[in-house]
């Protein structure tokens, strides 16, 4: 995001150009139609200083950051083990009860025969894959190389297990179709592959699983990855609801808290999927996180290069009816608002606004192993990987009903990735990003009202239709640098011209706008002062 050029060349209009920094819906133009009676009843009054008509924001702005008030525990699976689970008071029918395995996205069934390697999963909360691992890629029929399979999920030592090996299946029918019974005859791919891994969901599914869904929060995993050939172990969330909108993937949205591939060991990266559901185009939007020295600096450099799948760290996401941000160890790694114009080969010259979803979302952890044309994998030297997750933690935001010592307020790092370029991250406010603005540049309020924005009650922020606050050196005055502000008429401001330009009476009215004495009034609801106003 490098968009330095484009301060020097238009920095008198930063909020209507500038690549990233432009302020992306609902923008108004600053310019707008004069009826012919206001420009008379304009003409006639005299030039006087008054204190503008503004929209003010009466909250204190805070300089803390995002949930000041902290997080509030809601939901946990420490994966602990029936014994210490129904000790500390979680129903022992949930460990008891047989397993629901999913046989493919939607379909499932009880499959009693893991009941034993399960017996220390809370069956309440977890549904088990075992069916054909549709992220194998865009693997040919006939060509897959990975299924999930119950056997690969273990609950042991206090720790959650989702492991990768080669197969038992003897016979080579991996992602072939076949007609399916259990699904009413419809078609499935079938499962006997070279690989298999293990995977979990926390999706209802009514009558044998209640599951956990939860809609906006803090959702976290502590967890030590897989790596080796073709591993993709990933921590993400899915709506229970995928087409209640009657729009399904990946319009009713995918927030993608942690994935790591194979070709990058030393980096991480959290995504947002999303669309346009009236134009079937699939909008996405992620940041790469890299254990770079500044951030682990007690870390030798191999050390970093092999930290994610030698070492645990927490990866979460907080996400809000604005936005979704996404962490590691506490660094933010970016954030996507809400209006955000997202460019890729899909979308339109320009790009889409993007969207952040709403309603419950259920959680999926899954070890993947997959094979692409740049990355050929050899399955009989495949070797035994293991994705290793010590907890799953889901927060609701606190409020003041809530007891201050109950709430979680993590130690944030890296806060600067919330602002982008050379802006710095001063806290949050109505759910927005408080920014700095590019030094010494004076945030006007004209531009802040010209872009759909509000201005805080002490005249030192501007809130742009971006959805970013912004703060000014100086906010009180309305004029665009680098005019001076003289006064206001009308309720309009009246504003010098740029330095060494001569307005003539023709040029003012043939654009629009009209002559009262030494002004002249431009459509654009400001009044301009000429070095010399002349025919």
């Amino acid at each position: 995001m490098k968009n330095g050029p484009c301060l020097f060349i238009l920095i008198a209009v930063f909020f209507t150009s500038c690549g990233d920094y432009k302020a992306t819906t609902n923008s108004k133009s600053s310019s707008s139609a004069i009826s012919s009676a206001s420009l008379v009843a304009i003409s006639k009054q005299k030039l006087e200083d008054s204190e503008a008509d503004v929209e003010q924001v009466t909250q204190e702005l805070p300089t803390s950051p995002v949930s000041a008030q902290g997080w509030k525990l809601v939901f946990e699976d420490n994966f602990e083990g029936a014994q210490s689970a129904i000790a500390k008071g979680v129903d022992p029918s949930c460990f008891n009860r047989s397993p629901v395995c999913m046989i493919n996205w939607w379909g499932s069934e009880e499959c009693l025969e893991h009941k034993s390697n399960l017996a220390d999963l809370n069956k309440c909360t977890w549904n088990v894959y075992k069916y054909y691992n549709y992220m194998d890629f865009e693997a040919a029929e006939g060509a897959g190389v990975n299924s999930f399979h119950p056997s690969m999920v273990k609950v042991k030592d206090g720790y959650l297990y989702l492991n990768a090996e080669k197969s038992f299946y003897t016979t080579k029918r991996c992602k072939q179709k076949f007609n399916d019974p259990r699904l009413g005859n419809l078609e499935n791919y079938s499962m006997e592959c070279p690989i298999i891994s293990g995977g979990i969901e926390s999706k209802k599914i009514d009558g044998k699983t209640p599951g956990y869904q939860q809609e906006f929060g803090r959702f976290e995993v502590r967890a030590k990855l897989n790596n080796g050939p073709g591993s993709w172990p990933a921590h993400w969330l899915l709506p229970q609801n995928t087409a209640e909108n009657g729009c399904g993937w990946p319009y009713s949205g995918e927030i993608d808290i942690m994935e790591s591939w194979a070709n990058g060991s030393d980096s991480v990266s959290g995504t947002l999927h999303s669309g346009d559901c009236e134009k079937k185009i699939k909008l996405s939007k992620g940041f790469s996180w890299k254990a770079k020295e500044k951030f682990y600096p007690e870390l030798t450099y191999s050390q970093r290069q092999e930290t994610f799948y030698k070492d645990f760290h927490v990866y979460a996401a907080e996400w809000d009816k604005d936005k979704v941000r996404f962490l590691v160890d506490d660094n933010y790694i970016g954030q996507i608002t809400m209006g955000d114009i997202i460019k890729n080969k899909n979308t339109p010259r320009g790009g889409l606004p993007d969207k952040i979803p709403s309603g419950p979302f259920y959680w999926i952890l899954n070890t993947t192993i997959y094979s692409s044309t740049k990355e050929p994998l050899n399955t009989d030297n495949f070797t035994k990987q293991e994705h290793i997750i010590d907890y799953v933690k889901s927060y609701r935001k606190c409020t003041d009903a809530d007891n201050p010592a109950s709430c979680y307020q993590p130690s944030y790092k890296n806060t600067d990735a919330l602002c982008p370029g050379i802006r710095e991250y001063l806290g949050d406010f109505q759910g927005k990003s408080m920014c700095e603005a590019w030094p010494n540049f004076s945030i006007s309020v004209a531009h802040c009202f010209g872009n759909d924005g509000v201005i805080d009650s002490q005249n030192k922020w501007c809130l742009q239709n971006e959805g970013t606050w912004y703060k000014a050196r100086t906010l009180g005055e309305p004029c665009t640098w680098p005019r001076a502000h003289f006064g206001w008429n009308a309720g309009k401001p009246v504003c010098s011209a740029i330095p060494n330009f001569k307005i003539k009476k023709s040029n003012c009215t043939g654009d629009g706008g009209t002559i009262w004495n030494t002004y002249c009034i431009w459509g654009e609801d400001g009044w301009w002062r000429a070095r010399d106003l002349r025919d």
